[in-house]
Order: C-alpha cells, then sequence, then structure tokens
C-alpha cells in the first residue's frame, strides 16, 4: 500500500510539475545525429561502446541545458526520493532523459558509470547522463548525486567526492 502511494504522489508531482513548466518558452535547438554525443567525447579521448534509439536528436546551448536541468530538478526529479533496486539511479537517469524530451524536446543520454572514491577504491556501478551541447562539449549529470553537472575532459569525472569511470552509452 505504501508502494501505491508512493507512485500516485509520484504521478502527482510529474503532472503538477509539467503543468508549472508548460509555460516555459522552448529553447533554440540543433538537429543532429548520434554521432554528435560520440564526436564529443572523442575530442576529449572518451571512447565508449553505446547504444542509440532514434535516428536524430535535438542540441542546445550549456546555458540554455542549466535553465533545463535546474527546472526540471528542482520541480520534479527532487521529488522522486531514491529507493535501492526499486526506484534508483537507472530509473531517474531515465526519468531525466524522458522529462528532456517530453517537455523541452532535447536529447539527455544516459551514461553507465564504475564510481570510485578518491582513494581509488571502487565503490559502486551506477547510471548518470550525459548532457551535449550546441558546442560539442559534454558534461555528466547526476541527479542522485544533488544535480551536479561537471564537464567531461577524459574518462574518469570528479564530482563531488567520487570519481565516476564512464563504460557505456545509451542514447534516445
Amino acid at each position: 500500500m505504501i508502494n501505491i502511494l508512493k507512485r500516485t504522489i509520484g504521478s502527482l508531482m510529474i503532472s503538477n510539475g509539467i503543468a508549472m513548466l508548460r509555460g516555459l518558452p522552448k529553447f533554440e535547438t540543433i538537429i543532429a545525429s548520434s554521432d554528435k554525443f560520440k564526436n564529443a567525447l572523442n575530442k576529449v579521448g572518451v571512447k565508449l561502446n553505446y547504444t542509440e534509439l532514434d535516428v536524430n536528436y535535438a542540441f542546445t546551448s550549456y546555458d540554455n541545458w542549466q535553465e533545463i536541468i535546474r527546472c526540471l530538478y528542482d520541480n520534479i526529479v527532487k521529488f522522486f526520493k531514491w529507493e535501492a533496486e526499486t526506484f534508483d539511479c537507472d530509473n531517474r537517469a531515465e526519468l531525466m532523459s524522458a522529462l528532456c524530451s517530453a517537455i523541452f524536446g532535447v536529447a539527455l543520454g544516459r551514461v553507465y558509470c564504475e564510481i570510485y572514491d578518491l582513494n581509488g577504491e571502487l565503490k559502486y556501478l551506477h547510471w548518470a547522463n550525459l548532457i551535449v551541447d550546441r558546442d560539442n562539449n559534454a558534461y555528466l549529470l547526476d541527479v542522485d548525486n544533488g544535480g551536479l553537472c561537471q564537464k567531461i575532459t577524459s574518462n574518469n569525472v570528479v564530482m563531488g567526492i567520487v570519481r565516476y569511470k564512464l563504460i557505456t552509452l545509451r542514447i534516445g
């Protein structure tokens, strides 16, 4: 019964959040193929296995991405509490990706990572999101880490008190 109540409240939060966001302007985007994701990572030496689900994707500026993340994270995503093996990192990364597509029409990838502490010890496996902006820069976004976002300059991204080693990418 508690899980049904949690899901109902979650659905209401999405509905209310979407209603609040409907009045936001559409951001200027460009349409490109999945090569834009790969090229943004390749330029900093990151080569990942990937799966793509669509043919074309919409990209926008990093300034617009910051506004999109703030709106979605603050109004919807942070209200979905992390719950081990029920509604955890993979579900939250998928939720963020789906909301970006449904509300703003932009593409947000999902990236599978190994998470290490700053001493180099493997802590756990994790799903986060990948942003690529119009200027072909890649950023790692982790909604489970307070919505932190960090530009990717190598296959090892330090955010907060952990290091993310990027493993594979899912686009679409």
